[in-house]
C-alpha cells in the first residue's frame, strides 16, 4: 500500500476551490476503486451535497470512528465576462487580498482537463453586486481573448510546482489536501494490516466559505449520532505550533472546546509506553474555527488534530506564497491516527477515561484520612453536620 507522500503528491498537484472540488473527488474515486479491487472492506458513498464518505468495515461491530477533512482551498469562482479579456471572479474563502494586485492565477474548469489559462489580477472589488447579493470579487485579465471560460470555471494562485525539500512539503493547497492525504494513508494502513476496526473518512466540500459541506452533513439524517469524530486540519503555525515539533492535538479552536475524553485518548495513543513515543503538541489553536466545532455543536463526540502550516492561506511575508508542512509531522500524525483507528470508537472512549479512574483512586486513598483529620470548629456539632 502507498505511503503518505505517494498519496499526497498527486492530490496536491491538482487545483481545487470551494464548490469546484471535482478533480480532487475524481482522483480519490480512482484511488478507492483501485484499492477496492483487491480489498473488500472498503466502500465509497457520496451524499447529496457531494461530500464523500469512505468506509473501512473490519470484522468488529460497534460504533464508527470518523476521520474528517475538507477537499477545498481558498480560490476564485467565475462570475461573468466584463470584456473578452477581462473576467470577474468572486472571492471564495480567505485569500490574501493585500498581495493580490498583479498576482498571477491559473484558470481551470471542472468540466475538462485542458491546460489552464493564465490570468493576472488587476483589481480587488470589495463590494460587487451579482446574483442579487453583494460579495467581494476580483477583476482578472487574460492574455488572449477567450469565450472558453464559463460558470464551471475557477481560478487558483499561479505558484511553483509542489515539491519536497529538507523534509518540507510545499504546495499551493496543503490546507486541507495534506489533511485529506493523512486520512487516506490511515485507511491504506488499515487495509495493509487487515485491521478489524470500523473507520470512515468523511471528506467535505466548501469548508473555506463557511463549512458548507459539513453543515449540510450535520443537518442531514446521515449524521451518525453514535459515532466518534476526529477532524484533521492544517492550521497556522502562528498560533503557537512550530513546524517539526510534531502534529497538534487540538484542545479547541477560536469558538469552541472539543471533547476532553477523545482528546485524552489521542494523547494516550501518542504516549503509549508499549509503542514508540510520538512527538506531539497539545494546543488550543485559536487562529480560526474548524469543522470540529460544527460537529461538536451538532451533538456528536468530536476531537481534532492539525498539521502546523506555514504561509497559511498562501499569505507570505511579502506576497502570495506556497503553503508548507513538515513531512515528519505528517508521518507522525498518520501513525497517531492509525493507532487510534486500530483501537476503534468504543475502545477509544474507554481508553480516554484514565483521568476519571485516576481521580477516583485518589479520592479513595485520601477520603479516610481527610475525615479522620478534619479540624473541628469551636462550638460546631460535627455529628449534626454529618447527619444532615
Amino acid at each position: 500500500m502507498p505511503d503518505f507522500l505517494d498519496i499526497a503528491l498527486p492530490l496536491l498537484r491538482l487545483p481545487t476551490a470551494p464548490f469546484h472540488e471535482h478533480r480532487i473527488v475524481a482522483a480519490i474515486d480512482t484511488l478507492i476503486d483501485d484499492w477496492s479491487s483487491t480489498h473488500t472492506p472498503l466502500s465509497i458513498e457520496r451524499d447529496t451535497a457531494g461530500n464523500l464518505i469512505i468506509r473501512y468495515e473490519g470484522a468488529n461491530s460497534g460504533d464508527w470512528l470518523y476521520l474528517t477533512g475538507h477537499l477545498d482551498h481558498p480560490g476564485f469562482g467565475f462570475v461573468e465576462h466584463l470584456t473578452r479579456q477581462d473576467l470577474l471572479f468572486e472571492r471564495l474563502g480567505g485569500l490574501p487580498v493585500q498581495f493580490c494586485r498583479d498576482a498571477h492565477v491559473q484558470i481551470h474548469s471542472t468540466r475538462d482537463l485542458h491546460p489552464p489559462l493564465s490570468g493576472r489580477i488587476t483589481a480587488y472589488l470589495e463590494d460587487t453586486l451579482f446574483e442579487g447579493e453583494r460579495r467581494p470579487a476580483f477583476r482578472v485579465s487574460v492574455d488572449e481573448s477567450t469565450t472558453a471560460v464559463g460558470h464551471d470555471s475557477f481560478a487558483v494562485w499561479d505558484l511553483p510546482e509542489t515539491d519536497t525539500k529538507k523534509r518540507k512539503l510545499r504546495a499551493t493547497a496543503c490546507d486541507d489536501l495534506a489533511g485529506v492525504a493523512v486520512g487516506l494513508t490511515v485507511l491504506a494502513n488499515l487495509l495493509k494490516e487487515g485491521a478489524r476496526s470500523r473507520v470512515a473518512l468523511l471528506l467535505t466540500r466548501a469548508e473555506e466559505t463557511g463549512f458548507g459541506g459539513m453543515l449540510d452533513y450535520a443537518a442531514s439524517d446521515q449524521l451518525d449520532q453514535e459515532g466518534v469524530f476526529i477532524n484533521i486540519e492544517c492550521s497556522s503555525c502562528l498560533a503557537g505550533a512550530p513546524l517539526g515539533d510534531g502534529p497538534v492535538i487540538r484542545v479547541g479552536d477560536r469558538r469552541w472546546l472539543f471533547d476532553p475524553q477523545v482528546t485524552a485518548a489521542l494523547v494516550k495513543a501518542a504516549t503509549d509506553p508499549s509503542l514508540a513515543q510520538l512527538p506531539y503538541q497539545r494546543r488550543l489553536m485559536d487562529g480560526g474555527t474548524c469543522e470540529a466545532t460544527v460537529l461538536s455543536r451538532a451533538g456528536v463526540r468530536t476531537a481534532a488534530v492539525a498539521l502546523p502550516l506555514a504561509n497559511y492561506h498562501n499569505t507570505g511575508r511579502r506576497g502570495v506564497r506556497r503553503e508548507a508542512i513538515n513531512l515528519d509531522d505528517a508521518e507522525h500524525l498518520v501513525e497517531l491516527l492509525t493507532r487510534v483507528a486500530r483501537t476503534g470508537a468504543t475502545n477509544l472512549l474507554h481508553s480516554g477515561d484514565s483521568l476519571g479512574e485516576e481521580l477516583t483512586k485518589r479520592h479513595q486513598l485520601q477520603a479516610p484520612r481527610l475525615h479522620q483529620t478534619a479540624p473541628q470548629l469551636p462550638g460546631s456539632d460535627s455529628e449534626a453536620i454529618q447527619d444532615q
